[in-house]
């Protein structure tokens, strides 16, 4: 409020000046230039009247708040200080309950995210083995037919040898 009325103050010191000048024309100026300050004079002196006016009202409105705040209380601005510091508190509590129930729904889902990633590791585990077991499997079967096919080739080669003599024999009997 002071830097306004100061600045109101240079404000209204310049415009004098201003004044002065425009109130001393020179012999030999135009009439309209007389015309000119003539305009200029009455907008300096409205804006005078309106800074003045302006500065007079805040001034009042200062001091109708400072007469305010002297009849007010003593024990009921207390008061009304101890209610916002009891809001305060209040918010912060209930600020406090729901970051407390976030946590521990945090905490939850932590923890449910945990077992599921336990529970996936076992079975990951039991997979591998499985996968294994799978495989042995597989290998002694394959192993065993290797083995059958074997045989069989060798029952079938011993078979044709077997059937080819008697055969042979015959034709050249027949022959």
């Amino acid at each position: 409020m002071l830097v306004a009325l100061v600045a109101a103050f240079v404000v209204a010191g310049l415009s004098i000046l201003a004044l002065i000048v425009l109130t001393n024309p020179q012999e030999n100026a135009p009439a309209a230039l007389g015309a000119a300050r003539t305009r200029a004079l009455q907008a300096l002196i409205a804006t005078y009247v309106m800074l003045f006016t302006v500065s007079g009202l805040a001034i009042e409105l200062r001091y109708r708040r400072r007469l305010e705040h002297v009849a007010e209380d003593p024990s009921e601005r207390i008061r009304r200080r101890i209610r916002a510091v009891n809001t305060a508190f209040a918010d912060a509590v209930t600020l406090m309950q729901e970051l407390q129930r976030d946590f521990e729904a945090q905490q939850l889902l932590r923890e449910k995210l945990q077992a599921e990633a336990d529970h996936q590791q076992r079975l990951l585990e039991l997979s591998r083995e499985e996968a294994e077991e799978i495989g042995r499997l597989m290998t002694s079967e394959t192993k065993a037919s290797v083995r059958a096919e074997r045989r069989r080739a060798w029952m079938f080669f011993a078979l044709s040898v077997a059937a080819s003599v008697p055969v042979g024999v015959w034709v050249n009997h027949i022959s």
